[in-house]
């Protein structure tokens, strides 16, 4: 089954909404909206994968945030468009910047829609399978390893845990996922959540991948 069509088996409707100072402190930009939790978490794991398939790009927050930011940005392929719903400043009376909301009624249809645009997974396989296995022949060298390592390790000692420990800490289902990071085995994990432990252990990307 086409990602298209599991975003369109989701059952009941999801509306995206969008802050540009987002919903509070530490909040992200968007919030989702619908009368069945379960329903949200299943958009959220597509939102995902489809990140992940058609490579469209990562980060240090949830894939599903991408996910969104990348339609409301390339609305050529999304057709789609936000529902400008208010814009201006506090009316509490704090000094804060300008902010705007928009909103997008049925995000579970524009993803499919999306995801038809950007054409079907299998398509996009093959395009990227010789980039795919470029990236594969770059893995990590012994050196980038073992400092890799050593960072690693040197965190852990540091705040008392070890590397399963870390990886639960990561929300990560096994510590395989950290030693993928080690080794540049780009399989066993996502670049976002590379992203994230870099930035928990307050770790350059530079310093990371140097070489």
């Amino acid at each position: 089954m086409e990602l298209s069509d599991r975003f369109r088996s989701i059952r009941h409707k999801i509306e995206a909404r969008w802050q540009s100072n987002g919903w509070g402190e530490n909040e992200p930009t968007w919030r989702l909206v619908s009368e069945s939790a379960a329903d949200v978490d299943r958009f959220k794991t597509l939102a995902a994968r489809a990140l992940t398939a058609y490579g469209i790009g990562s980060g240090s927050v949830e894939p599903w945030l991408l996910w969104l930011d990348a339609i409301m940005r390339d609305k050529a392929k999304s057709g789609v468009d936000f529902d400008r719903y208010g814009s201006g400043y506090s009316t509490r009376g704090e000094v804060m910047p300008p902010h705007e909301w928009k909103r997008l009624f049925d995000v579970v249809e524009a993803s499919a829609c999306y995801c038809e645009k950007l054409g079907t997974v299998s398509e996009v396989r093959q395009q990227s399978a010789p980039a795919k296995a470029k990236r594969r022949k770059q893995a990590a060298s012994a050196t980038t390893k073992r400092r890799r390592k050593e960072i690693v390790n040197k965190f852990c000692e540091k705040h008392g845990m070890n590397i399963a420990e870390l990886a639960t800490d990561q929300e990560m289902k096994s510590p395989d996922a950290i030693y993928g990071m080690i080794r540049g085995d780009t399989k066993r994990f996502a670049r976002w959540k590379e992203d994230r432990l870099l930035k928990r252990m307050n770790v350059p990307r530079s310093r990371w991948d140097r070489k």
